[in-house]
């Protein structure tokens, strides 16, 4: 009997029976900069109720980038939130299906594609007192452009790319920040290194090409890994792309459209590199795409998670990816084999097939 009710409250619970009522006026916020593109200027935030009812956000406080979504009346068990460049986009950034619970209206963090997320209670608060505090940037690399972009709180050095100056200012609001920065080349590639701000104080940072890192601490050992690939998908186009730790590590969208090619055990690939800090963090997301676009007619794609700092080999197919090499053995390698000669008698001539061709002990053809 005990078992019995046990399995009739597991399965309410899978179908969703534990629903939250909501009487039409109630609202749930949502602290958008939680993802770095979704507070563009021009971006259209929704939420979606049990995957059935849309309902568009409204900005509720400008300066801590909350949405505010009034939820119809009715019982609703998930979440999923949305955003895109205007509403009438074909696709939309998405976050899974986000369980609501019990209490809490508000959603201070979350991922694109996660179910994940944590809630807590809206309060509109006092009025936001900001500091300013400095950056002054060393500037160590060998690249041929620098820029620095800022999204978390705020983009306080502007729309992408950013600033090209190396001494900069941002504020905190009642001592507390989320800054996250991209130091890069601006030209579409990998050239690029990541620091987060998470203190209200002045910043000395000295960027190389591998590395960003305060002043007055030890330059990171990094090290360099591989991700070698074989495409045996049917796409016109294959481009990689990662987000994470390291983020962007192959690139902005669409990340690398033409990366490196190698030849490792016997099958031609392409060879895509990523750095990570020695000791650092790894959780790549990576998506093998034919940059169609996320939603759209003929989109198509892989994903992948990579969870160590360690060379990795993978075979992409149309439907799945499988890790080692699969494929053609590589026309380099083949040249490569030298071919057999075969010894005959015949007629009691010695005669010796190289090549498809006959020829006798004297290398005549025959």
């Amino acid at each position: 009997m005990k078992k019995t009710i046990l399995s009739l409250f597991l399965v309410a619970v899978a179908t969703g029976l534990f629903a939250r009522s909501f009487d039409g006026t109630q609202k749930i916020y949502l602290k958008a900069n939680a993802v770095s593109w979704w507070t563009d200027a021009n971006a259209a935030q929704r939420a979606v109720l049990d995957n059935t009812t849309p309902v568009i956000g409204v900005i509720e406080d400008a300066d801590r980038k909350i949405y505010a979504f009034t939820i119809p009346a009715g019982d609703y068990t998930a979440i999923r939130f949305e955003r895109a460049e205007t509403a009438e986009a074909a696709a939309w950034n998405a976050t899974g299906e986000i369980t609501i619970p019990a209490e809490g209206n508000y959603v201070t963090s979350f991922s694109q594609g996660s179910s994940d997320a944590t809630w807590d209670t809206y309060s509109s608060g006092a009025p936001v007192e900001y500091t300013t505090h400095h950056i002054t940037v060393t500037n160590n690399t060998t690249w041929t452009g620098f820029n620095v972009y800022a999204w978390g709180d705020s983009e306080a050095f502007g729309d992408w790319p950013g600033s090209e100056a190396t001494s900069l200012d941002f504020q905190a609001a009642d001592g507390v920040v989320t800054l996250h920065l991209i130091f890069h080349q601006d030209d579409g590639d990998a050239n690029r290194q990541l620091f987060d701000i998470t203190e209200a104080r002045d910043y000395n940072i000295i960027v190389t090409d591998d590395a960003a890192y305060e002043q007055g601490s030890p330059e990171p050992v990094v090290n360099t890994y591989h991700v070698y690939v074989s495409n045996l998908t049917t796409w016109e186009v294959f481009d990689l792309y990662s987000w994470g730790t390291p983020n962007d590590a192959f690139g902005a969208w669409p990340g690398t459209t033409t990366p490196a090619t190698a030849t490792v055990d016997g099958i031609q690939c392409y060879d895509y590199t990523f750095k990570v800090a020695e000791g650092g963090t790894v959780e790549m997301h990576l998506i093998f795409h034919n940059n169609v676009g996320e939603g759209v007619e003929g989109d198509m794609r892989q994903l992948y998670d990579i969870t160590e700092a360690r060379d990795y080999k993978l075979t992409v197919h149309d439907s799945e990816i499988k890790e080692g090499l699969e494929g053609a053995p590589s026309v380099i390698e083949h040249n490569t084999v030298e071919a057999k000669a075969v010894k005959r008698i015949v007629n009691g001539q010695l005669l010796i097939i190289r090549d498809g061709k006959t020829v006798n002990v004297l290398g005549a053809e025959l």
